[in-house]
């Protein structure tokens, strides 16, 4: 039995990659972000999101003839949120270097998204003015 059954449930199976994650919230869902540690070169992804609807339940305001909706959160995200805690209250805090190091990398592989998206526009404006 594993020690984190809620991520596994979501489809997280290298937990042990995960090196940080952010919370967010859209209009009606909460959106977890989990980012993960990855070689160079790797085709895994450095991070994935997952959207959880929040829940209404509907507030009668006695008194009122308006009815309130309350959201609330997603019980299994509330589960996944616990997992991550303790799995990251239970890792070596990331030292300096190492974090200069991860931020390099990302910086490189956005560099390297940038560069294809530009010359993919250039082909095309190449293309039309052929």
């Amino acid at each position: 039995m594993s020690d984190f059954p809620n991520l596994e449930q979501l489809g997280v199976n290298s937990i042990d990659d995960i090196i940080k994650y952010n919370l967010t919230r859209e209009a009606r869902a909460d959106v977890l972000k989990i980012y993960y540690k990855r070689p160079s070169g790797s085709f895994l992804p450095q991070s994935r999101k997952y959207h959880f609807t929040r829940g209404q339940n509907h507030v009668d305001n006695s008194g009122s003839n308006s009815v309130k909706k309350a959201q609330h959160v997603a019980p299994q995200l509330l589960l996944v949120i616990e997992e991550l805690r303790s799995l990251m209250a239970n890792r070596p805090i990331q030292k300096r270097a190492e974090r200069k190091e991860d931020i390099k990398e990302r910086l490189e592989s956005l560099e390297m998204v940038i560069e294809s998206k530009l010359y993919h526009l250039r082909k095309q404006i190449e293309d039309l003015t052929n």
